[in-house]
């Protein structure tokens, strides 16, 4: 056998008789056929004198690459894995880069939202992205905007209720203790002006326990097929002697045809009673206040409308606020609490409704009230 017992050959390889090696101590080609150039110089394996296999024993590489190949296939080798390396390190900065940019945000809005939780509201985040973390960061500052303000408004609303009890509990107090003193005669006289301020305060008590009552969604609505037309005829009515005491034209328009809406009788007659009182304290003389029913598809629309002084526009945003008053729209001399707004306004959407103000400052203004038609 070609090589056998030459030290310098130290790769055996054995092949059947088609070429196919089946045995190779390099464990290269098991499996693969040796080519002719490759099955030269092999020794026979001759079993009962048949050939079973040839047998070669040899140092060289049989792979069929060449020395030329190998140093190539190599330096690729070499390539690819610092191809692999400069990825893996460029991966982990990309993903420690995003990973910052993700938790620099977050660890923001953890710090302002624990300081809100501390009574801090004026607390904002800087908004840098329109992705998630953006949009979160939007969705923050707007909560805090409106925790805020309602922190505000409900100092404001304190301070006003308190302004409100105050002036008819001074009138009270004033007014007793002159009759206990004996400056005042216990007379209808002077016993009336304690009456008033005391019927005011229950008014007020009431309002805003219906006011409350409105912020818990537990206003209560006794709900029958309301008549839109004889409604504000009843209004009107009722309104009719105050209109002609002061020179106002009080008119109802309203289409021939019956519109209803499923309410309470009583309480749509108290929001539009309340805007139809309103129009009264502010149109002048031979002005003129009208009550409209229209239907626009399966809406019932309600206007009041009248031809006073008007709003001005920085208040017309404010008009339905709680305690809310202007020079020009309400005004304390009025005698009004500043709540008939706000009732009015709970009470429509009690029904599932909406009420608008439009208003031009000289001209006059329009209560819009918007209903479920039944």
């Amino acid at each position: 056998m070609q090589g056998a017992g030459d030290p310098d050959y130290d790769r055996f390889l054995i092949a059947d008789p088609d070429g196919w090696v089946v045995y190779d101590t390099a464990d290269e080609l098991v499996g693969l056929p040796i080519d002719a150039e490759q099955q030269e110089g092999g020794a026979p394996i001759v079993v009962d004198g048949n050939a079973v296999g040839t047998l070669w024993a040899t140092t060289g590489d049989l792979s069929g690459h060449s020395e030329l190949e190998r140093r190539f296939l190599d330096a690729v080798d070499r390539a690819l894995l610092w191809a692999v390396l400069l990825v893996a390190v460029a991966s982990l900065v990309a993903a420690a880069f995003l990973s910052r940019q993700l938790v620099a945000p977050l660890h923001k809005l953890t710090a302002a939202a624990e300081a809100m939780a501390e009574g801090d509201l004026s607390q904002r985040v800087v908004v840098r992205t329109r992705d998630e973390v953006g949009e979160l960061a939007q969705a923050f500052n707007n909560m805090a905007g409106d925790l805020q303000a309602a922190q505000v408004q409900r100092r404001q609303m304190t301070a006003d209720i308190a302004h409100e009890l105050r002036n008819p509990l001074s009138i009270i107090r004033g007014n007793l203790e002159a009759v206990l003193d004996g400056v005042y005669p216990q007379d209808t006289e002077h016993l009336s002006p304690i009456y008033e301020e005391t019927m005011l305060l229950q008014r007020l008590v009431e309002d805003l326990r219906l006011l409350s009552l409105a912020d818990a969604g537990q206003l209560q609505l006794i709900r029958t097929d309301v008549n839109v037309s004889e409604l504000l005829n009843g209004v009107a009515e009722s309104a009719r002697a105050a209109a002609d005491d002061k020179g106002v034209d009080l008119r109802v328009d309203s289409p021939p045809d019956a519109l209803y809406v499923e309410g309470d009788v009583d309480r749509l007659r108290q929001v539009i009673g309340n805007l139809v009182s309103n129009a009264l304290c502010y149109t002048p003389r031979d002005g003129t206040i009208a009550l409209r029913a229209r239907q626009a598809e399966h809406l019932i629309r309600i206007a009041v409308t009248d031809t006073g002084q008007g709003i001005a526009p920085a208040d017309l945003s404010h008009v339905f606020d709680r305690f809310y008053r202007s020079d020009n729209a309400r005004d304390r001399a009025s005698g009004g609490s500043g709540l008939g707004l706000a009732i009015a306004r709970a009470w429509v959407e009690a029904h599932g409704g909406e009420i608008e103000v439009e208003s031009t400052v000289g001209k006059g203004s329009t209560f819009q009230i918007t209903l479920p038609r039944t």
